[in-house]
């Protein structure tokens, strides 16, 4: 919006969150089978292999259920940064997207990235979706 000509004050007394979105596939209730991922998958990934060290992956191995796809449905996640005084501060002050990104994740905000990763420690979606919607698109 600032491109096209909105100045940064307007834009920072306005917006009260910016969101974003995406859908990602659930496993297949009926199919769903525990598997293993090695650490060098985790790694070339950027994830650290000791987050999911003592938690159980799954994936689905196919089923009429889900048309042996491994999957049935999708669910969001989501990313949410509330425009409180700072980040108001840092659109005002031209702050580029990595700064206020900076300050809004030290403010607790939930990145699509981790928003995705707890959703695969929950057993809720595989790692291959994962690395299919989220690491492949940053």
């Amino acid at each position: 919006l600032i491109d096209m000509g909105t100045e940064p004050f307007m834009l920072s007394t306005s917006m009260v969150c910016i969101a974003s979105q995406r859908l990602i596939r659930k496993i297949c209730p009926k199919c769903k089978a525990k598997i293993h991922v090695p650490d060098d998958v985790f790694v070339d990934a950027g994830i650290d292999p000791d987050r999911f060290r003592n938690i159980s992956l799954f994936e689905g191995t196919g089923c009429s259920y889900c048309n042996n796809t491994g999957y049935k449905g999708r669910m969001g996640i989501f990313e949410v940064m509330r425009i409180d005084d700072d980040i108001r501060r840092l659109i005002e002050g031209d702050a580029n997207s990595i700064e206020i990104e900076k300050a809004a994740l030290d403010k607790g905000m939930i990145n699509l990235r981790e928003a995705a990763l707890r959703k695969l420690e929950a057993g809720l979606t595989t790692f291959d979706e994962v690395l299919r919607e989220i690491i492949a698109n940053e």
